[in-house]
């Protein structure tokens, strides 16, 4: 008897809450509420998804721009060292008038 009781006070307050009187619009109400929850939950779980696979593609982008940064790097000081080497080379060339020179010089002179 207690049970019943209480069931019946707490559907009493829970028209009372709801301005609604009849049982069937209090459970197509809360089935309505259930189906809006359920409905925001998937896009809740579709936004996590697509963030998860945003942070993902970001890492996956950062990873790229370090491999192509030391890359670069790597290309800069190949071309810096092959540079130097013609550096050398042309200053060869450019003293080798003045050798010849010299040694015309002394070669004619002696």
């Amino acid at each position: 008897m207690f049970k019943v009781h209480h069931f019946e006070e707490s559907f009493k307050q829970l028209r009372e809450v709801s301005g609604l009187s009849s049982t069937e619009d209090i459970i197509n109400t809360f089935v309505k509420n259930e189906d809006e929850c359920f409905s925001i939950f998937n896009y809740i779980q579709a936004v996590n998804l697509e963030c998860d696979k945003t942070i993902e593609l970001a890492t996956k982008v950062r990873q790229d721009v370090d491999t192509c940064r030391q890359e670069q790097m790597e290309a800069e000081r190949a071309r810096s060292a092959t540079m130097n080497v013609y550096r050398e080379s042309l200053h060869e060339v450019q003293e080798s008038p003045r050798l010849y020179c010299f040694i015309y010089a002394y070669v004619m002179f002696e």
